[in-house]
C-alpha cells in the first residue's frame, strides 16, 4: 500500500499542471527555484566591538539596543555608541 501512495505522490509532483514542478523539468534538469532575497538583505547592520573582550559582532537596530541595555552578549561589558560602526 505504501508503495502505491508514494508513486501516486511522485506522479502529482511530475504533473505541470499541479502548479508546481517535479524533480525534474521537462528538460530533464533539477529544478532549482530562484531563491527569495533574504532578511538580512533589507535589514540595516552595524558592527559591534566591546571595548573589553574586542568580540566584533553584526547586529540590527533591535540586537543594538538590546546591547546598550544589558552590555556585550559575550563578557557583559557596559556598552556605548562609541562600540558601534556603521558599516
Amino acid at each position: 500500500m505504501a508503495g502505491g501512495l508514494l508513486e501516486a505522490n511522485a506522479e502529482v509532483f511530475r504533473d505541470p499542471d499541479a502548479g508546481f514542478p517535479g524533480p525534474e523539468t521537462e528538460a530533464g534538469h533539477l529544478y532549482r527555484p530562484t531563491p527569495s532575497p533574504t532578511t538580512r538583505e533589507s535589514v540595516p547592520t552595524v558592527q559591534f566591538t566591546c571595548s573589553d573582550c574586542t568580540q566584533t559582532i553584526e547586529v540590527n537596530d533591535e540586537m543594538r539596543e538590546t546591547i546598550l541595555d544589558s552590555g556585550c552578549p559575550v563578557c557583559t561589558t557596559p556598552a556605548s555608541e562609541e562600540d558601534f560602526d556603521d558599516e
